[in-house]
């Protein structure tokens, strides 16, 4: 719809842009998210260039949109925080097509907060189990349960990392996770119990707050957590639009 407006040089109510009049540079904060996820028509796929594509060993399809939590580090102005959802249905069309198409049998599902809605999860695990297909993809501790993995695992699900960014409560607040570390405890202790997928969890250093003690005190923590698999570590890059580049 936003390239019909801008093609047919429709300015009027397009937001999220920015573009030059008469007078000087316009710019445009925001966007009109599609709501109905399926309401979108398929990517492209067919337009990829094959040669190239069949190289990667693993393919990204997002299931979800959007955010609802308020993390000041990460990057919400893509998807923004309203949460919509792709059909399982839809979603499986979409990996058929692809593994008939690319011979792809690895998948990414590369959603901000994959499973928040456990009814949508139990619906995608339903949908690509009989494609035989293997997927990794990260959730919130929250929603990780040793039912939910099972479900998962029996669908291909091989992989799964979550966000601890910090073991420290007072950088937590100050990022906003809302996360418990409790809950971390938990997800870790479910996944010990489901052979078949790897489990693993991202941390971030140098968040507001953060100093040489705090940082050993979130290494502390994970060591207490005796995880097998590895965990990702990044340092904080403070993105535009983010309230920690702010």
């Amino acid at each position: 719809e936003a390239i019909v407006k801008i093609v047919g040089n429709d300015w009027a109510d397009l937001q999220g842009v920015g573009f030059k009049t008469d007078t000087g540079w316009v710019e445009r904060p925001g966007t009109n998210s599609v709501r109905d996820y399926d309401a979108l028509p398929f990517p492209a796929y067919e337009l990829l260039p094959e040669k190239q594509i069949k190289k990667l060993d693993i393919f990204q399809i997002n299931t979800t949109r959007g955010c609802p939590y308020v993390c000041t580090f990460c990057v919400r102005t893509m998807w923004g925080r309203v949460y919509r959802k792709m059909s399982p249905e839809n979603l499986a069309k979409q990996v058929r097509f692809i593994k008939d198409k690319f011979g792809f049998e690895r998948f990414y599902f590369g959603d901000d907060t994959f499973g928040i809605d456990r009814k949508h999860l139990e619906g995608i695990c339903d949908a690509v189990k009989p494609l035989e297909i293997r997927w990794e993809t990260e959730m919130r501790a929250e929603g990780v349960s040793e039912e939910a993995l099972l479900k998962m695992r029996d669908a291909g699900c091989y992989k799964i990392g979550i966000g601890l960014e910090t073991a420290n409560s007072e950088i937590m607040t100050l990022i906003d996770k809302h996360l418990s570390l409790e809950a971390v405890k938990k997800a870790v202790a479910a996944a010990k119990k489901v052979d078949g997928i790897s489990f693993g969890l991202f941390v971030v250093f140098g968040l507001p707050g953060e100093t040489e003690e705090t940082g050993r005190e979130t290494v502390e923590f994970i060591k207490s957590l005796d995880l097998k698999t590895p965990f990702g570590i990044g340092l904080e890059t403070p993105y535009p639009g983010t309230p920690d580049f702010e």
